[in-house]
């Protein structure tokens, strides 16, 4: 008697088999196909349905993960938004004012200048010449 198939197709075919016996077997092993499931009784439809049902969950996962950070973020917006306002509002402090004790021009003063503004202080005017280093 002749072959009617290769021995290359037989051997996938083998291979094939033996695989889809595993998945099956793990499948109805893993009890989430519910009461008297067997190897045997195990679908192809059973497993794409069951593949798709994880990555669903999986995926609504992630999307909540995501929808529970924009949910913070938009509440930490809200705040600083709100805080923002309220600094706006509020008066700030004043703004400093520089001042001169000095000459409005900047320049020195001298030793006769000094004495006219310090008529009769004669100590004074004796500590400034002592200072400009004229005594």
């Amino acid at each position: 008697m002749s072959k009617f198939i290769k021995d290359s197709t037989y051997n996938a075919l083998v291979a094939a088999r033996d695989n889809w016996n595993t998945v099956a077997a793990h499948v109805a092993n893993s009890g989430d196909g519910g009461e008297g499931l067997t190897a045997e009784t195990v679908t192809p439809q059973m497993v794409i349905d069951a593949l798709e049902a994880e990555s669903d969950t999986a995926q609504n996962s992630e999307l909540q993960a995501a929808l529970d950070r924009i949910k913070v973020l938009e509440t930490e917006n809200t705040s600083l938004t709100e805080q923002v306002a309220n600094l706006q509002g509020s008066a700030g402090e004043q703004s400093a004012v520089i001042t001169s004790t000095g000459e409005p021009k900047g320049e020195k003063e001298n030793i006769g200048s000094f004495a006219d503004k310090h008529a009769g202080d004669t100590a004074s005017i004796l500590a400034e010449a002592k200072k400009e280093g004229l005594i």
